[in-house]
């Protein structure tokens, strides 16, 4: 399975951006997936991946205000740059990741309590 059906079939009511975003950040920043999972987590996969669910309407209610957040409203959602603008945050702006809202979305996605620690 890879990490697009994985998060396809966790949420498939589809996800607004600040949780795609938050969903995005943390699969990069916790290892809270098994191995062969965790593999798909790279910074480039990540971007392909939610730049192709952004593409499909899966990433719903794009806000360019919250995109600025994370550093990212120069590029637009659909393409790769984008997510790796908001994986980048990480380490330009600080404080992106919310760490509850990741533990929740997380536990969704695994079906099963993570820890979220780095």
């Amino acid at each position: 399975m890879t990490v697009e059906e994985l998060i396809r079939n966790a949420f498939p009511e589809g996800l607004n951006y600040d949780d795609s975003a938050q969903l995005c950040l943390a699969l990069f920043s916790f290892k809270a997936l098994p191995n062969e999972m965790m593999e798909q987590c790279t910074k480039d996969n990540l971007a392909i991946v939610f730049a192709k669910l952004s593409s499909s309407g899966f990433i719903r209610t794009i806000q360019t205000n919250t995109a600025t957040l994370y550093g990212a409203n120069f590029h637009n959602p659909k393409e790769k740059g984008h997510w790796i603008e908001v994986i980048a945050s990480i380490f330009k702006v600080g404080n992106t990741v919310d760490v509850v809202r990741s533990k929740q979305l997380l536990e969704r996605l695994s079906h099963y309590r993570v820890n979220v620690e780095p």
